[in-house]
Formats: C-alpha cells, sequence, structure tokens
C-alpha cells in the first residue's frame, strides 16, 4: 500500500497494511527543515520544500498543513490585524468585528489575497512533488471559530446572552467564506480538510 491508499482504507475502517504514520506534525517540521517557521507555515515552495524534507525524514502518511492558515491569512483575509514573526504563530494582535456595520464589511470581503494565494500555491507545488502517492490534509476551521479569531472568545461569549443578532449575522456572513476557500483548498491539491476547531 502507498500512503493514499492506507489512510484511504484506514478512515474508512478497512484492512491496512500497517497503523497510518499521521501525527499532527505541521509546527515541529516547520522548526526543524523550514528556513524560518513563518516560510515554511505561509510562503509557497518553503513551505512545499519543508514537508517534503520531513516527508523524506520521517515517512509520514499524510502531509498535514494550515496552522498558518487558520490563525493568520484567514483573520488578515477578513480584516484583522496580524503580525507574523518569523519564529512563532501569526498572532492576531486587532480584531475586526466591533459592529453590524463590520459583519456587512466582511460578507463582501475578497479572500483571495495574495498570502492566500501563497498558500494555495504551495499546496498546489505539493500535490505535483507527492505525485498522487501522499494524501495533503489540512485543518481548517469552522465558520463559529473564525467569529471568535475575528471578533474576540470573549466577546462571541458575552454576544450570545446580549447581541445574539450580531452573532447571528456573522455566522451567516462567514458560511459562504468558509465554504469559497475550502473549495480552493480541494481545487488547490487538498484530499483531507479536518477541523481543528477550538470552539466546538
Amino acid at each position: 500500500m502507498n500512503s493514499i491508499e492506507r489512510m484511504d482504507a484506514a478512515i474508512n475502517l478497512k484492512p491496512v497494511d500497517r497503523v497510518p504514520n499521521a501525527p499532527f506534525y505541521e509546527a515541529p517540521i516547520c522548526t526543524y527543515f523550514g528556513s524560518t517557521f513563518r516560510a515554511a507555515l505561509l510562503e509557497d515552495q518553503a513551505m512545499a520544500d519543508a514537508h517534503m524534507a520531513a516527508l523524506d525524514e520521517f515517512k509520514f502518511d499524510w502531509v498535514m498543513i494550515g496552522m498558518g492558515l487558520i490563525g493568520g491569512i484567514i483573520p488578515e483575509a477578513l480584516g484583522c490585524k496580524v503580525s507574523f514573526p518569523e519564529d512563532v504563530f501569526p498572532v492576531i494582535e486587532e480584531t475586526t468585528i466591533q459592529s453590524m456595520e463590520d459583519v456587512d464589511r466582511i460578507a463582501k470581503s475578497d479572500v483571495f489575497t495574495n498570502s492566500m494565494e501563497r498558500f494555495l500555491k504551495g499546496v498546489t507545488i505539493l500535490k505535483k512533488e507527492l505525485k498522487g502517492e501522499v494524501p495533503i490534509a489540512c485543518e481548517y476551521i469552522s465558520p463559529f471559530t473564525i467569529a471568535t479569531r475575528l471578533r474576540g472568545t470573549n466577546e462571541i461569549m458575552a454576544d450570545m446572552y446580549e447581541n445574539p443578532e450580531l452573532l447571528r449575522a456573522l455566522q451567516e456572513a462567514l458560511v459562504p467564506l468558509d465554504i469559497e476557500i475550502g473549495r480552493a483548498l480541494i481545487d488547490a491539491g487538498v484530499e483531507y480538510i479536518f477541523y481543528g476547531a477550538d470552539m466546538e
């Protein structure tokens, strides 16, 4: 079995030749195989190079990406002020949703920023280099978790009681954007999308 056959069989609860080697590994490989942590998370060729080096070293049964996408690229595309330090995950410095007017604004957002396009290009490069033998998995987040990035977790919790109309409108604005990004991931070459959601 190659990796894609092994992962597909395991996911479908069918016999495999061995237990898949599919840990949640993105942060360590960015540290040890990336030119910089930031580059391995966010920059097309650097991302592909880091994952291919890790795959060669550890014989993973998948390539696991997405932490830079959910932690920085999506929030920035939707208006948050985000910093991208060289040696750690992106940091949301300032949230973007303060009022219903902000919800209306993000509903019209073009999420395909330069950062998003570079990330998707990295997926495409990986897909080509993997030659259909190893699947690409992407950690993704739900509209509710995106809302916590855009407004703040404490604020969202308070909104459930004090401002449910804003929370509902925010979810309605985010669902189509979330689907749009998911489709772009699939088009770029992602085989598995899984929620790494901290708010569900």
